[in-house]
């Protein structure tokens, strides 16, 4: 269970019971990521971030992460990657 705060103020508890697999292979979590979850919780840190940020810090921040996971798959899981590719 989770006590939070809600955007309004009013305290919440939120209870999950899922299971969740484990593994020490990132190789299995690169080949089972769900694609529209990881953007829409891309878009959802986007939007829940200060309307002071401008949309181009909001742009670089997603090439940013975009960038990270795309050398943490060549790093440790592709298989001879061209030196020029990410």
């Amino acid at each position: 269970a989770l006590l939070y705060t809600a955007a309004d103020g009013s305290r919440r508890i939120r209870v999950h019971t899922v299971s969740l697999l484990v593994t020490n292979n990132i190789s299995t979590i690169f080949r089972s990521a769900d694609l529209d979850a990881v953007v829409n919780f891309s878009a959802k840190k986007a939007v829940a971030e200060p309307v002071t940020t401008t949309l181009e810090a909001h742009r670089q921040q997603l090439m940013a992460a975009c960038v990270q996971i795309l050398f943490v798959y060549r790093k440790f899981c592709a298989t001879n990657p061209a030196p020029g590719q990410l």
